[in-house]
């Protein structure tokens, strides 16, 4: 098997340090009283494994949930500045946005959130790292893992 490349090695390190982060907010949520919440980013953690193993489905998933952050920074950047804050409460990694009050903080990092998951899905889509996933084999049907399995009678 050939080396990853540092641009896979970047986007794989940072879904399963998002995921990490997810398990240990989960844990620490439910030790700390506060009930029992499961943090929905604890699948960042095997996707990210997924995509250093070159997982085909991994690269789907993290294709797929980066395109959902792109999708809900975007609309809810656009949906406080369209109603002025009224309506709209955006709390993230502690962070709030309520219309013209956000700080400018805020406003970037939602910048940086986009650019930086738009940026994963153009590295796993560039042509060096989408060669290393590949489809796998498909199996015979009633085929098993090793030929040696015996076959019972009928």
């Amino acid at each position: 098997m050939s080396p990853l490349p540092r641009r896979l090695i970047a986007v794989a390190s940072l879904c399963c340090f998002i995921g990490g982060i997810a398990v240990f907010d989960t844990v620490r949520d439910s030790y700390s009283g506060r009930g029992f919440f499961i943090n929905g980013a604890v699948f960042f953690l095997p996707i990210g494994i997924g995509l250093f193993k070159r997982k085909l489905s991994s690269r789907r998933w993290a294709t797929f949930w980066a395109g959902m952050i792109v999708a809900v920074f975007v609309a809810a950047g656009i949906f406080v500045v369209v109603s002025g804050g009224e309506f709209a409460r955006f709390d993230m990694l502690g962070l709030h946005l309520r219309g013209g009050d956000a700080p400018v903080a805020t406003w970037v990092t939602i910048a940086a959130t986009i650019m930086i998951s738009a940026g994963a899905v153009w590295v796993l889509y560039t042509p060096p790292v989408a060669g290393l996933f590949v489809k796998a084999e498909p199996r015979e049907p009633g085929s098993s893992a090793t030929d040696e399995s015996p076959v019972l009678p009928v």
